[in-house]
């Protein structure tokens, strides 16, 4: 990711041009819960409504 270069490592058949925002919104959620510190890292709350918000994008219709 910090090479900008998310696209290359994700299998051609999970990537699309309709899903490669929330792709990309995804690898930067996980790499922050990967923080080191602790403060840094969002909440399971947060997680949860991010990934909620990014499956409701997914199923909407004009998604």
């Amino acid at each position: 990711m910090e090479e900008g270069r998310l696209m290359d490592i994700i299998g051609h058949h999970i990537q699309t041009d309709e899903n490669a925002g929330v792709l990309e919104e995804v690898a930067d959620l996980a790499s922050r819960c990967l923080e080191m510190i602790g403060n840094n890292r969002p909440s399971m709350r947060d997680v949860a409504d991010k990934l909620g918000r990014l499956r409701k994008v997914m199923q909407h219709p004009w998604a």
